[in-house]
């Protein structure tokens, strides 16, 4: 792959695939056990110059032309550690923000793979577990609470000891620069948890967790306390501990977990995201809106539909509609961007230039892509 590229002419279709097989292939050889083959893979995606270009995309909020020249850059002072020594004398310096933004990602697309092949946890996995003890009659409590804490050093040299940009990732962690990254905090603290449920023996208690965030279900409040003491034993000696007590009863109340809200009513629970959720969703979009403020407006579409696909995936588990809301909130940050970008214009000729009608929608934003031809807004609904 040539190193001169425009990041307009950035075959997306391409790199998503190939990184994403890649991705599959360390999480198979992850499950079947293969350590070899999961380190050469790892190598392989470290090593990749689509990736690289994938990562600065995923890392940083910048224009195409200041992308396009931190790549060459990033190649120009790494590329012989990219190709030969895997990041072991990689110089980094705590003052190298957007560097550091795209270090954290390239190791954490590779660990993440890695270690939910060994623990099994998956955000579907976790809902369906969560909704299979809520409909059992034996629970009634449930106790929610959440990890926080810096771990232990020794413990993440161990568990990464093999790992090809160890150096790297270890770096970061001396200068104190992993610790802002809440996507790689949640991967650790995932490792770490399984480690201690597989060493605890639980009675008349199921506990179920994901990243920061953990519940202790029982049918009595005693075995709860009973085993949160156990696990703040452990946790402590990873240099965590438990935070944030609630203590809910399961057939009164609704209660929050991994942005879903549940309820249980008579044999059904009802999922819908949380109110966080929701609100979090709305800043988001915001900011991807004043971001591209004076830009085409094919180029805020093609981001905002990359942020909703994201989006839907996650909380494809809902047996709630939440989308007339969202969707309504949408059209106006649409029209509003619109109108700040032909500030001299009439609403009628913004509604023809801009907006058109569909069988499913009444209004769909759409605008005209060069590379891609028309292109419109996507929506929460399906």
């Amino acid at each position: 792959m040539n190193h001169i590229i425009s990041w307009h002419n950035v075959n997306w279709k391409r790199i998503n695939y190939y990184v994403t097989k890649i991705k599959i292939e360390i999480y198979k050889s992850s499950k079947d056990g293969n350590l070899i083959k999961v380190r050469n893979f790892q190598k392989l995606l470290l090593t990749s110059k689509y990736y690289l270009i994938k990562c600065i995309e995923d890392s940083i909020k910048q224009t195409d032309e200041n992308k396009e020249k931190l790549f060459l850059k990033f190649l120009s002072k790494y590329n012989r550690n990219l190709k030969f020594k895997y990041y072991k004398n990689i110089h980094i310096e705590s003052n190298f923000i957007l560097y550091n933004k795209i270090f954290k990602t390239l190791i954490k697309n590779i660990i993440e793979p890695e270690f939910d092949g060994i623990t099994g946890l998956s955000v579907k996995k976790t809902i369906y577990n969560l909704c299979k003890v809520i409909n059992s009659e034996k629970y009634i409590y449930l106790f929610d609470t959440k990890i926080i804490g810096l771990l232990n050093f020794e413990f993440i040299e161990f568990s990464l000891s093999k790992f090809p940009a160890k150096y790297l990732l270890l770096k970061l962690l001396k200068l104190k620069l992993i610790n802002s990254s809440n996507d790689l905090k949640n991967i650790l603290f995932d490792i770490c948890f399984f480690k201690i449920k597989n060493s605890l023996i639980l009675k008349n208690t199921i506990v179920i967790y994901y990243q920061t965030n953990l519940l202790i279900i029982s049918k009595k409040k005693k075995y709860i306390f009973y085993t949160k003491n156990i696990i703040d034993i452990y946790l402590k000696e990873y240099g965590l501990h438990l935070v944030s007590y609630k203590l809910i009863d399961i057939k009164n109340q609704n209660f929050q977990f991994i942005g879903f809200q549940f309820l249980k009513k008579k044999n059904k629970i009802l999922i819908e995201p949380s109110v966080n959720a929701k609100k979090k969703i709305i800043f988001q979009l915001s900011k991807i809106w004043k971001f591209y403020y004076g830009r085409p407006a094919y180029e805020v579409i093609n981001a905002i539909n990359n942020y909703i696909i994201r989006w839907k995936n996650y909380y494809k588990f809902c047996n709630i509609n939440y989308s007339n809301k969202l969707d309504k909130i949408l059209f106006n940050q649409a029209l509003h961007f619109v109108k700040r970008t032909h500030p001299k214009k009439g609403t009628g000729w913004i509604i023809k230039k801009y907006f058109k009608k569909s069988l499913t929608n009444k209004w769909m934003f759409f605008d005209t892509d060069p590379k891609d031809g028309i292109i419109t807004l996507n929506i929460f609904k399906n």
